[in-house]
């Protein structure tokens, strides 16, 4: 066979080359199939690194510790922060000393044990933990009432807590800062908070029926004093209705229901049940 010249081996390289993209446009996949891909798939991990991955994996999910001033250890929830909680903690007993003490400015206080309760309690890995925490670590929260304790954090979360009840406090009560305020106990902010809400409401109510806060309440008076005759009216019937019966059991059946009926609040069916058995 006579050697190709260089000329001619230039073109046929050209056309080489031409034929190859055109293969590859028609056929896209074509070399994914082909032998010389698979050879280049990555080899499979071998078990010892797979076993090493396991026991990363192993001591990812095990619970995050605290050790306690105590020396407790304390098991935290995943991703919690254990300076963070020690520094919570320790802010949470300064205020607990201060408000056992009758501290001049209690409500920042208050505010601070607040800010601890909200902010602490997701980081344990329970809540039984986040009680033996508080009891342990803090006993003097323990000497706290309860109701107290509670509305601490209520209103340190009403004030900084998107979402939370009572975030339209400072509105409802009428002061830029829960300072301004006339008390400084978290308790009576609150009762105060929901008695003011509760007007509020009554008022936009009776202003929508284009009442007077009176007149509305009147008006709610007489409907509440209709039914009660309505229901008064309903058990005479009801009662003369299950005397007329020939059947004794029959009749304390009858009583015994609707009784029933009425001790657990449903009013409804009492109702209901009373007017089928009157003929």
């Amino acid at each position: 066979m006579n050697a190709m010249n260089p000329a001619d081996a230039i073109a046929q390289d050209i056309i080489n080359a031409g034929m190859a993209e055109a293969v590859a446009d028609l056929f896209p996949n074509a070399e994914e199939a082909s032998p010389k891909k698979a050879s280049k798939a990555k080899p499979a991990k071998p078990a010892k690194a797979n076993a090493a991955i396991a026991k990363e994996k192993a001591e990812a999910a095990k619970a995050i510790q605290f050790k306690a001033a105590s020396g407790e250890v304390y098991d935290l929830a995943a991703g919690a922060d254990p300076k963070a909680l020690k520094s919570a903690a320790a802010d949470a007993a300064k205020a607990l000393g201060a408000i056992g003490k009758k501290d001049a400015d209690l409500l920042s206080h208050y505010l601070a044990l607040g800010k601890f309760q909200s902010s602490a309690a997701p980081l344990f890995k329970s809540s039984k933990l986040y009680g033996q925490f508080l009891a342990k670590e803090l006993p003097a929260s323990q000497d706290l009432d309860a109701a107290l304790r509670s509305n601490s954090k209520w209103l340190w979360e009403a004030l900084n807590k998107p979402g939370a009840e009572g975030g339209d406090l400072l509105v409802v009560l009428n002061v830029n800062r829960i300072e301004d305020y006339k008390s400084k106990n978290p308790t009576v902010i609150k009762r105060d908070y929901k008695a003011a809400k509760a007007e509020a409401e009554k008022l936009a109510a009776a202003e929508e029926m284009g009442l007077s806060v009176e007149e509305a309440e009147a008006q709610a008076q007489a409907e509440k004093e209709a039914e009660a005759e309505k229901l008064k009216a309903l058990v005479l019937e009801f009662a003369k209705a299950v005397a007329n019966k020939k059947d004794k059991a029959e009749a304390e059946a009858d009583i015994r229901d609707a009784l029933l009926h009425g001790l657990f609040g449903k009013k409804k069916e009492a109702f209901e049940f009373m007017q089928s058995v009157m003929p």
